[in-house]
């Protein structure tokens, strides 16, 4: 695993800015754990601050959590940034405030995560920039 020191000693990676460079295209994560149902506020006190964090990186697009219906303490967290996946690996996810986070779902989850990258059809996307609400 990286540490801070190795990524400093590296060049520095810049994420390319991929909606300058093609069309559109994301970089959309979908991760998913199981947890015990009694520990899904454990959960969700430690995923918060890691949350807060996230939704002010720039190139940080979409953030959100599901609980999968029908399976209790499934959990999905699905993230959408503008950056390559070069940049992810070794600069976001690398910084530091994920270590609580992954150090409280190491304990209570009842698997190791399951990491789904994304990569969207060509002529099947479809956003809607405004319909008059925020969620």
């Amino acid at each position: 695993m990286m540490t801070a020191q190795t990524i400093t000693a590296k060049k520095e990676v810049k994420p390319q800015i991929l909606s300058s460079v093609t069309p559109f295209q994301p970089l959309t994560i979908h991760i998913t754990w199981i947890i015990p149902p009694s520990h899904v506020s454990q959960f969700y006190d430690a995923l918060y601050p890691l949350k807060e964090k996230l939704v002010l990186e720039d190139e940080c697009l979409y953030f959100n959590v599901f609980a999968i219906q029908g399976k209790p303490g499934f959990m999905r967290l699905v993230e959408m940034w503008d950056c390559d996946m070069e940049w992810m690996v070794e600069v976001q996810s690398q910084k530091e405030y994920y270590k609580g986070f992954f150090e409280t779902v190491s304990r209570i989850a009842l698997e190791p995560q399951k990491v789904e990258v994304l990569c969207s059809v060509e002529g099947f996307q479809f956003v809607r920039r405004e319909r008059g609400r925020s969620f």
